[in-house]
């Protein structure tokens, strides 16, 4: 009789359930029973007995397949997307005006003072002659009579 894990190839002989699967069940006795690790997790190992060991991708990645096995088949999420929750399937677009910097992120941020988003993912500076702080959808003119260098936070 094959412990939870592996089934049995009908002889004597207990098969573990490949990397990616697990089983819970006792006496198993066909490959049948070795259920997939559900999309956003992976499990390296092979004669896994429980959910619990198929890991969950950490957040600011993503996994949209069945059976993985490897941490590397979690895909990071693109510059401008996150995901803050472990074990993901999506990425999500960062809230309006925020973004990020890298890819993997687990979260989205305002642009500094002195930029703005100009409608792609990036943050560039504020033009001679306008200024932002932080959180700022754009980039704002000076009133009459002053002046601000790019990139600035005030005139």
């Amino acid at each position: 009789m094959c412990e939870a894990g592996k089934y049995s190839d009908r002889q004597i002989n207990c098969i573990p359930c490949a990397p990616g699967y697990y089983s819970n069940v006792t006496a198993a006795s066909n490959i049948s029973t070795c259920v997939p690790c559900p999309k956003g997790k992976f499990n390296s190992m092979d004669g896994s007995s429980s959910l619990e060991s198929c890991t969950s991708c950490p957040s600011g990645r993503v996994l949209d397949i069945y059976a993985a096995v490897s941490l590397h088949q979690c895909v990071r999420c693109d510059i401008g997307k996150f995901t803050t929750t472990p074990g993901q399937i999506k990425c999500r677009d960062c809230p309006p005006r925020q973004t990020n910097t890298a890819v993997g992120s687990s979260t989205c941020e305002f642009c500094d003072g002195g930029k703005f988003l100009n409608g792609t993912v990036v943050c560039v500076d504020c033009k001679s002659g306008r200024y932002s702080k932080k959180g700022d959808g754009d980039c704002s003119a000076c009133l009459p009579g002053f002046y601000s260098g790019k990139g600035q936070t005030e005139c």
